[in-house]
């Protein structure tokens, strides 16, 4: 059973990339060290979703009643700033185990 919901969230964060990549002319997941300093914060199996929102305000978007969030920033001053705008390049995608504690996530890079 646990390998089944996995799977659907691994399908339901594709579909979600996905979306994204159909907007714009590239996706990329955001790796360099530098760049998702903001985020050292979450920690899979130790971050909850009420320490996520203290940190990061309300998600934009909730699906799966809460296990997935999402959030858009937008780059100020060289420091992500959480923004509404779907058109900012920046989007953070959080999947969220059953008990509310951080399952996995990624930053991802919507270029034009």
């Amino acid at each position: 059973m646990i390998a089944i919901k996995k799977h659907v969230h691994g399908v339901v964060l594709a579909v979600l990339i996905g979306i994204l990549a159909a907007c714009s002319t590239t996706v990329e997941r955001v790796t360099d060290p530098s760049k998702v300093q903001d985020f050292a914060f979450l920690q899979s199996g130790v971050t909850s979703n009420m320490e996520v929102e203290a940190r990061l305000g309300r998600p934009l978007s909730v699906y799966e009643g809460g296990r997935i969030a999402t959030y858009i920033f937008k780059m100020v001053e060289g420091k992500y700033k959480a923004t509404a705008d779907s058109s900012a390049p920046y989007h953070l995608v959080l999947i969220f185990r059953g008990d509310g504690l951080l399952e996995r996530w990624s930053l991802v890079y919507k270029g034009m």
